[in-house]
């Protein structure tokens, strides 16, 4: 059996004269629906893109399936073409710790996963302020939590720049148990979760 994730990920970066009221509004709201070619589960199968069936392997103890969210913010957007990613993750050996985007994620019961920050090995994706790493919450099959977090960064490997703002938001689900994988192409309309049983927000006044 794999466990499937599904996680939504929203990233936006703004530069000083863009983190305005009027744009960090548009934050708070997530679409309803999006178009998805990552793959999904029904009916205890998980469905997959072609490209991601490798010849011989195993099925893994959990998936991750991600993918990428876009606000309608005016102006300029991070890496529009980016928006159009997706990843696919695959882990064995669910009961260490394995790190994913800004999560450390390890099963700790049968139908419980702890969610943790793992800020040190992402500080510089984040920003400042610093944070400690720490347990988020637990994830259950069937009750999606959302998470978000946004930090600033002022230099480079190369030296000063120009201010940046990081605004990162998350929502997650444990979708259940698959007995098997299937591979093909297709799109599919995903629904977001309009409830969550967890509402983590971790964002700071910045300036």
């Amino acid at each position: 059996m794999t466990d499937v994730i599904q996680i939504f990920k929203y990233k936006e970066l703004f530069t000083k004269e863009t983190y305005t009221p009027q744009n960090r509004k548009h934050l708070n709201d997530l679409p309803v629906q999006i178009s998805s070619t990552t793959g999904f589960l029904k009916e205890e199968t998980v469905y997959l893109p072609l490209s991601k069936q490798k010849p011989g392997s195993t099925s893994p103890d959990l998936l991750i399936i991600q993918d990428l969210l876009a606000h309608d913010i005016p102006g300029d957007s991070w890496l529009q073409e980016s928006r159009k990613a997706f990843r696919t993750i695959f882990h064995q050996d669910l009961y260490l710790k394995r790190s994913f985007e800004l999560f450390k994620l390890k099963k700790s019961a049968e139908d419980r996963y702890d969610l943790h920050l793992d800020y040190e090995s992402n500080s510089g994706t984040i920003g400042f302020p610093q944070r400690q790493d720490h347990k988020l919450c637990e994830l259950i099959p069937g009750q999606p939590v959302r998470f978000r977090i946004n930090g600033k960064s002022d230099f480079s490997l190369t030296g000063r720049k120009e201010r940046t703002f990081h605004e990162f938001d998350y929502v997650i689900e444990w979708l259940g148990k698959a007995e098997k994988i299937e591979f093909l192409d297709t799109q599919r309309t995903k629904d977001l979760p309009l409830k969550f049983s967890n509402v983590i927000n971790e964002r700071k006044l910045l300036r």
